[in-house]
């Protein structure tokens, strides 16, 4: 006759040697049979309101000139500063279509300034601009995330020009 301890030990080895096989078999995916998946392209949405901040360095050139006794004589200078402020715009998309209109408007600080000029000892030319604003439509063509686009629109700003002799004590 089999002891109760043989009974328990070759009931525990058989376990021991099937539970891998089970649990083998409940890994196994349930094969599922579907439609294969629909192909849907999404695409960036440039649609809505925006607001930001700009800001930069400007610098240019101004050329004066002056005639007297038909004599032209000029006098130049390279005004430069900053510009700092912000914008707002809103654009619509249509299909792959951009519309949109966009306006900014930025404080500036871009100075330049020339002593003698026209060749004059004791007078001094300058150039300041202080403010510059901008109102602009756009249309471009959407690639997702990428929009080229054209734009046309409106600028105004703040210069001012003056010139100065020491001798007459002001402008």
């Amino acid at each position: 006759m089999i002891s109760r301890l043989t009974k328990l030990v070759v009931t525990a080895a058989a376990t021991l040697l099937i539970a891998p096989i089970v649990a083998e078999a409940a890994d196994q995916p349930i094969p599922r049979y579907k439609a294969p998946l629909r192909s849907v392209m999404a695409y960036y949405n440039w649609t809505g309101f925006y607001v930001g901040v700009v800001g930069g360095y400007a610098s240019g050139k101004a050329d004066w000139d002056i005639t007297a006794g038909g004599v032209t004589t000029t006098s130049s200078m390279s005004p430069k500063g900053w510009l700092f402020g912000g914008t707002i715009g809103y654009n619509f998309q249509a299909g792959s279509l951009v519309y949109g209109i966009e306006a900014d408007y930025s404080f500036a600080n871009v100075k330049g300034s020339t002593p003698d000029c026209f060749g004059a000892v004791g007078t001094t030319c300058e150039v300041s601009h202080s403010s510059l604003a901008t109102v602009r439509g756009r249309i471009g063509y959407a690639f997702d995330r990428w929009l080229p686009y054209f734009t046309a629109g409106a600028a105004y700003g703040t210069v001012r020009a003056q010139a100065s002799t020491a001798a007459a004590g002001g402008n």
